[in-house]
Formats: structure tokens, sequence, C-alpha cells
């Protein structure tokens, strides 16, 4: 859904969107997925903010669990960077 309305322009109503489904699943997906948001609107330190939380929310040492920590680390450089 977020990403419909990313596709379709609708920057204000995907970002409620991916906050609202955060609050009710601590998806990390689309924690990133909403950090990739913010960076793409430029909201940097929205966009810093979100990928710290989910990086010390994240307790998952499984595969996929460092996978997606990858993702978190590597959006957090290009955002710092």
């Amino acid at each position: 859904m977020g990403q419909a309305l990313v596709l379709t322009h609708q920057y204000n109503k995907a970002i409620n969107y991916y906050k609202e489904a955060v609050k009710m699943d601590n998806n990390f997906t689309l924690r990133l997925d909403l950090a990739s948001l913010h960076m793409k609107l430029k909201q940097w330190e929205k966009a810093e903010k979100t990928v710290q939380q989910a990086l010390s929310d994240c307790k998952d040492e499984s595969l996929n669990g460092l996978l997606i920590k990858v993702d978190l680390l590597v959006l957090l450089a290009k955002v710092m960077g």
C-alpha cells in the first residue's frame, strides 16, 4: 500500500500509512521503506531517526534479521553521507 502511494506521489499519505503500519506490526521492512521515503523527500533527520530506532529495536540475530540490519546500515550511510 505504501509503495502504491509513493508511486502516485501521495507522499504524506504514504508516510502516515507507514507510521500506522509500523505501530501495528513493528515490521523492519516497513521501517526501511519509511526511512527511504524520508530520504527521498530530503527529510534527513527523520530518515536518520527512523533507521537508528529500527537498528536499536532489531534483536533478531537470524540470517534474515542480519540482512535487514545490513540494509538499514547501508541506508544510514546514505543518509549521513
